[in-house]
């Protein structure tokens, strides 16, 4: 998934975020992947989704940079109501 990201395909990430999430529903780098990757692809639901997993209940300092980091590529994105949906996350 991830090199499928990278390569700029982010629906093919999708997918194979999607296959590991049936193997393992609680894989957090999948849901950290499929969050991104969503994003990209312009489904800001999911990827708010995806991100509110990869979090969990207690997350740390590491994962919190990545979530205002993914917020800033939503801004950038022209996507600001994903972006202030994603800071709200950080606050929960």
């Amino acid at each position: 998934a991830v090199r499928e990201l990278d390569a700029g395909h982010p629906l093919r990430a999708l997918h194979w975020c999607d296959r590991a999430l049936d193997a393992e529903p609680d894989y957090r780098r999948a849901h950290r992947t499929a969050a991104r990757a969503a994003l990209r692809a312009g489904q800001g639901d999911r990827a708010v989704t995806h991100a509110g997993r990869y979090l969990g209940d207690r997350p740390g300092k590491e994962a919190l940079g990545w979530l205002q980091a993914l917020a800033a590529e939503a801004e950038a994105a022209k996507a600001p109501d994903t972006a202030a949906a994603l800071r709200a996350l950080a606050r929960e």
